[in-house]
């Protein structure tokens, strides 16, 4: 267990690196505002910590980290503040890749099946191949403790699923995580206090579940990505985290850790022979996601690479 003391010393030794803008993609800072930033109400009711669980320095070429920062920065680990981290982080974080390896090949044969023109195991070498795969630590506020008075972002309603982190899909190829753990103010693990809080899903029929699991298992969702690559065959999984509330909450807050596995850069996001661009966008890539969310078709189009589809979203999902 890493103790709050070593977080918060952790924190201030990494408060001037460009980890948060270069690497996470998850900054509220010189008025400009990203994706997750937005969903989250401003970052006031989360935390996130990124690094990469297989590389420490995926690439060397200073010209391929200064054109792409967002893929191949270097990880930057708090290793004097919690020596504990880096491994617990890159062992957790290469399983789920190894999960959904074993995942990802079952999803090629399934997509195989029905459209021949499909490459032979696309996803699995997209997931052997992807050197800039992103793990997250995420941390998620207590709502009791989010700084309310002033700022309209962060007033979170009961009755809103997306209280914690709004609905949205991942623009990935798969993400694998684990099940959540709630902490009290002491840093003691602590049952949820409230049944109602968490991760939620929409269904391909638009039926809102509530995706529990329990502790010892795994979870796997679809990103935008292979949504196109499997031509709308498989569809992303349109998301959002619940917060919990009630007196019992107070006080409590939410960790969890997710593995962003995706391809490089320069991946065509191509769709197979037969297919059509409406079949890749339809489904629950736009039609159950909330009103704001940029839709998927407005961020992709064929001939781009994975490298503009991220540019495009990151473009899509911030605020000047």
């Amino acid at each position: 267990m890493i103790s709050a003391s070593d977080g918060v010393t952790a924190k201030r030794s990494l408060k001037a690196s460009l980890i948060w803008l270069r690497c996470a993609q998850c900054s509220g800072t010189n008025n400009a505002i990203s994706f997750h930033t937005i969903l989250c109400f401003l970052e006031l009711l989360q935390g996130s910590y990124y690094n990469n669980p297989l590389y420490d320095r995926p690439f060397d070429d200073e010209k391929v980290i200064k054109e792409f920062p967002s893929f191949t920065s270097p990880n930057i680990w708090p290793s004097q503040e919690v020596p504990q981290l880096e491994t617990a982080f890159k062992e957790l974080g290469r399983l789920i890749i190894d999960v959904g390896t074993l995942l990802a090949m079952h999803c090629d044969k399934y997509v195989k099946s029905i459209a021949p023109s499909y490459e032979d195991g696309r996803l699995t070498r997209v997931l052997h191949t992807g050197r800039c795969v992103k793990a997250r630590l995420l941390h998620y506020f207590p709502c009791d403790s989010a700084e309310t008075k002033d700022d309209p972002w962060a007033k979170v309603n009961e009755e809103d699923l997306g209280s914690w982190c709004g609905f949205h899909n991942d623009h990935g190829s798969l993400t694998g995580l684990c099940c959540a753990m709630y902490l009290d103010p002491q840093g003691k693990e602590v049952p949820c206090p409230d049944p109602k809080a968490g991760l939620y899903v929409r269904s391909r029929k638009g039926e809102l579940i509530k995706a529990g699991f329990p502790s010892d298992h795994l979870a796997f969702q679809m990103g935008e990505t292979h949504q196109i690559h499997s031509g709308g065959l498989l569809l992303a999984t349109p998301h959002c985290v619940r917060a919990a509330t009630g007196t019992a909450a107070k006080g409590i807050s939410r960790e969890t850790f997710a593995v962003f596995m995706e391809p490089l850069w320069d991946e065509p996001m191509d769709i197979p022979a037969g297919l059509t661009a409406e079949d890749a966008l339809r489904g629950t890539s736009r039609q159950y996601l909330p009103r704001g969310v940029p839709p998927l078709g407005k961020r992709w189009q064929t001939g781009i690479d994975f490298g503009d589809f991220t540019k495009r979203t990151l473009k899509e999902y911030t605020i000047y």
